[in-house]
């Protein structure tokens, strides 16, 4: 099971057993499931349990509540651990036996919910609970939307000209009908977007009334307050925000605000050619040793121009490699608190002040990876942006990429492209202390602060019908190759049509997209640009091993200045 399987199942179970609290008896009973999903709950995330608080937890009065602790710490389903150097207090944890006893509880409720759901046995193996219900069925093309319009009827949309926005531009006719409104399609690159995201924040009325943003910006939004929350706006009747990847929305919340709905999730991901590494007898690279082993196979073969393309263009492009890097090594850009192996804490992102670790062993070990990868890349791979590694692979010059998943839109539905249902995806592979994981990309579609008020009800149902499963599905079936929703993914017609969303859906079920290895800090764009930059001009040119460590530690001293 994955980890937010997990949660949701505990969460479940507590809502279900809750309905038995009906006289003393019956909540003494429930006394023992409160005290396991309190304490494992608090194991997932990281955070001290002390008896007292386990007490509380139980529902019980202070005396039997610490009675039926000291049992279980005697039964061994609970262990001590020493919280100082006394050993006069303690922490408590699960033991391992009741971490396989409760996981196999979790598991069973799942099967047996997944049975009542009409799931077969074979496919209840494979059912994500917390998913939608619509999951695994066919999704019906978008039908129109009934809405009361009033006179001001036009909706206008200030987006990226990415594959999803520029596929909703181009059939804007057919979604005007459907709205029943006037629609107005404004598409910019990355840069100007941002910019124009915060000149609009300035205006007395906003110039749009929904707004795309990159989900590393969230905290920024949250902290100069371009978007409005749409807690007030969107859970007014039953909306169904589970079957969003919990990615997805995590990336789009800051602060427990929520400030946009994703409308596209990618993954920076490895692809590969599946005719190349058979013919040749290469594995499939499982880390970043294995990854330079075919590397130099292909380059031996001489079969590509390039053995692998990867975007190093200067400013933010090589900036997130650099970034993403760092993190596959398992270290992201700031100190973070650990909680387990390849996950941190990002519960108080907001309030967190940033201790940069450029100048580190990932730092430097990420460097001279990047550097190693420039003599099996393309001449131009300093110029070369997320749009041309994809297109250096559609059209067969290398033989495997480092692409952002919506990308694979060039080959997936391309059938002149080499690459045409003959690829492997698999999440960024990892090395040394790191871990094989990906990083999460995308746009979701928010509502301006200084919005015209009088319009939030015509604003809000577009919204919600924009990044419904019928108009992902209709997105997708155009050209598309991103999902942020589980019923799409699991749609039997999307699998037919991208092998990538399929993929990268189930990274995201595996707990391998992360949030925190492009760490979504108020000032990430600024200061991920600087390191590209820096990063690009001594990449270009000779540079010795040993100026390296001399390298991170002014761009890490110049980054820290940025945030002051």
């Amino acid at each position: 099971m994955y980890k937010n399987e997990i949660k949701y199942l505990i969460d479940y179970i507590d809502k279900s057993r809750d309905f038995f609290n009906f006289d003393k008896e019956a909540t003494s009973e429930n006394s023992t499931w409160k005290i396991y999903s309190f304490l494992f709950k608090s194991y997932f995330e990281n955070k001290l349990v002390t008896q007292s608080s386990l007490v509380v937890a139980s529902g019980l009065s202070r005396a039997t509540g610490n009675r039926k602790i000291i049992n279980l710490i005697k039964e061994k389903k609970i262990i001590q651990k020493p919280r100082t150097k006394s050993g006069k207090s303690f922490s408590l944890y699960p033991s391992i036996e009741l971490q396989d006893s409760f996981l196999n509880f979790l598991k069973e409720t799942k099967y047996h919910v997944a049975f009542a759901m009409g799931y077969s046995e074979k496919k209840s193996q494979t059912f994500y609970f917390g998913s939608s219900l619509l999951s695994a069925n066919i999704i019906p093309p978008p039908s129109a939307l009934d809405i009361d319009i009033k006179d001001n009827n036009v909706v206008k949309i200030l987006a990226k000209n990415n594959p999803t926005f520029i596929i909703m531009k181009k059939n804007i006719n057919f979604i005007k009908k459907l709205l029943g409104i006037n629609l107005e399609i404004k598409l910019l690159n990355n840069d100007n977007l941002r910019l124009e995201i915060i000149n609009n924040s300035k205006r007395k009325i906003s110039n749009y009334d929904l707004v795309a943003f990159n989900f590393p910006w969230a905290s920024e939004i949250h902290d100069k307050q371009y978007l409005h929350s749409l807690e007030d706006f969107i859970f007014q009747d039953n909306f169904n925000i589970k079957d969003f990847h919990p990615g997805s929305i995590q990336a789009s919340t800051v602060s427990n605000n929520l400030y946009g709905l994703p409308i596209e999730e990618v993954a920076s991901i490895m692809v590969y050619r599946k005719d190349i590494l058979q013919e040749y007898k290469i594995n499939l690279p499982l880390n970043i040793n294995q990854l330079f082993t075919a590397i130099k196979r292909i380059k031996d073969k001489n079969c590509v121009k390039y053995p692998i393309s990867w975007p190093a263009s200067r400013g933010f492009p090589i900036g997130c490699s650099f970034i993403e890097m760092m993190g596959n090594l398992g270290q992201p850009m700031v100190q973070l608190k650990r909680i387990y192996s390849g996950n941190f804490d990002l519960s108080d992102l907001h309030n967190l002040v940033p201790r940069f670790k450029i100048n580190s062993q990932a730092g430097i070990n990420s460097f001279n990876i990047l550097k190693k990868l420039l003599k099996y890349s393309s001449p131009d791979a300093l110029k070369m942006t997320w749009d041309d590694v994809a297109n250096s692979y559609a059209k067969g010059e290398v033989a495997m990429a480092n692409i952002w998943s919506g990308r694979a839109c060039f080959f997936e539905y391309n059938k002149l492209s080499p690459a045409y249902r003959n690829s492997i995806y698999s999440e960024k592979l990892g090395g040394f202390e790191g871990s094989n994981a990906s990083t999460i990309g995308g746009y979701s579609l928010g509502i301006p602060s200084n919005i015209n008020n009088s319009k939030v009800d015509l604003i809000v149902s577009t919204l919600k019908y924009l990044v419904s499963p019928s108009m992902i599905k209709y997105f997708i079936k155009n050209g598309v190759t991103a999902s942020p929703l589980f019923s799409v993914s699991n749609d039997p017609e999307i699998h037919d049509l991208s092998a990538s969303i399929v993929a990268v859906d189930e990274m995201q079920k595996k707990d391998m997209i992360k949030n925190w290895i492009r760490l979504p800090i108020p000032q990430f764009y600024e200061i991920t640009d600087y390191i590209g930059k820096e990063i690009h001009s001594k990449l270009s040119n000779k540079i010795f091993k040993s100026q390296i460590p001399s390298i991170l530690n002014n761009i890490q001293t110049n980054i820290q200045q940025l945030i002051k």
